[in-house]
């Protein structure tokens, strides 16, 4: 995908909260704040995904959705990875 070799950014966690709530800002051509949240429930954990992003103009040029789904890509691998480490058998959804 285009925008894999074009965006670079370097994270930082500005809050952990074990075991619950992790979030991360991020520096460089894309500015980033994202919360991962993790709830308890009956036979797992929720996990709710919060991002708020601030897109240099080539980037918007490119247009929401693209950004859209390259997001929701990063978000759903991350999720997968989660789920392998912990060996979980919980469907992502």
């Amino acid at each position: 995908m285009l925008f894999r070799s074009l965006v670079t950014t370097d994270l930082e966690i500005v809050e952990f909260e074990s075991p619950r709530r992790l979030v991360s800002r991020s520096i460089g051509r894309i500015k980033s704040t994202t919360t991962w949240a993790l709830e308890p429930v009956d036979g797992g954990t929720k996990v709710t995904f919060v991002g708020d992003y601030a897109l240099p103009l080539a980037i918007r040029l490119v247009g929401d959705r693209a950004v859209e789904q390259l997001v929701g890509g990063q978000v759903r691998q991350s999720l997968v990875n989660l789920r392998s480490i912990f060996a979980l058998d919980a469907p992502i959804i």
